[in-house]
């Protein structure tokens, strides 16, 4: 979102204006809170269900918004704590062995219509599938969102430094993931 778009949200936020400032919030931001739900989820029909969920409570809590960080930062904690939620209660549950033997052969990677296939991309996810959780987090909101690494310690609530850390063993370990899948590919994660 830019810098124009946060302060006209913030002004909407201070004025009490919430239709107004939810209307801005959702239009200028569900494109990036469904990427970042699609991300840990893994599954369209999914990741449109924790929006759903998040932005319920994006509404309701907008009132009580304290402004101790851009409401974008406050509302994309929302939608990542809804999608680790629904990532819990699925785990919880899913029944053993119902994996169908596409999935099993692409376990992790994301099985939806919004992605080409290309094969480095799909080289990625499975190396991301691979990441410890709070690396896997950490990973896609630096890489894929580039967020500051301020914003993630937010989103997150965990020090800078434990990010940086994550994020430096995330890329490490996605690095030797593609070279053992693709040697000498080129492919370089920063």
């Amino acid at each position: 979102m830019s810098a124009a778009l946060e302060l006209q949200l913030a002004q909407q936020v201070a004025e009490r204006k919430w239709d107004a400032a939810f209307d801005l919030l959702i239009s200028s931001s569900t494109g990036l809170f469904y990427k970042a739900a699609l991300r840990i989820v893994l599954q369209d029909d999914d990741a449109k269900d924790v929006l759903q969920e998040a932005f319920v409570k994006i509404w309701e809590n907008l009132p009580h918004f304290r402004a101790e960080s851009k409401v974008t930062t406050w509302a994309y904690r929302i939608v990542v704590n809804e999608a680790l939620g629904h990532l819990r209660k699925k785990k919880k549950h899913s029944l053993v062995g119902r994996l169908s033997d596409f999935e099993e052969i692409h376990e992790g990677v994301p099985i939806s219509s919004s992605f080409t296939g290309d094969e480095i991309l799909e080289t990625l996810y499975k190396a991301i599938a691979q990441l410890p959780e709070k690396q896997k987090l950490v990973f896609q909101l630096r890489y894929f969102d580039e967020l500051p690494y301020s914003e993630i310690t937010t989103i997150l609530g965990t020090s800078e430094g434990g990010l940086k850390a994550n994020y430096f063993h995330a890329v490490q370990k996605i690095q030797k993931f593609v070279e053992t899948v693709k040697p000498n590919s080129g492919i370089l994660i920063q």
